[in-house]
């Protein structure tokens, strides 16, 4: 389980302290490569549409998330 803590924020001052946590991916190199593991997003950090797209081709990428 991985927890991403939002310290601060140039546009959003209301989301600082807001969490998302996500399930572990040793393969990740950076954020998006989350996007299909979240579990909680009290911060709105990842678009849910892109998600869906992604599961609905059987988990390939797409190539929004990379």
């Amino acid at each position: 389980m991985v927890i991403f803590k939002i310290l601060r924020s140039a546009g959003k001052a209301s989301d600082k302290g807001k969490v998302c946590i996500v399930a572990r991916n040793p393969e990740a190199l950076w954020f998006d490569d989350y996007a299909d593991r979240v579990l909680f997003d009290e911060a709105g950090l990842y678009d849910y549409s892109r998600v869906k797209s992604a599961r609905v081709t059987h988990g390939a990428p797409s190539p929004a998330c990379r």
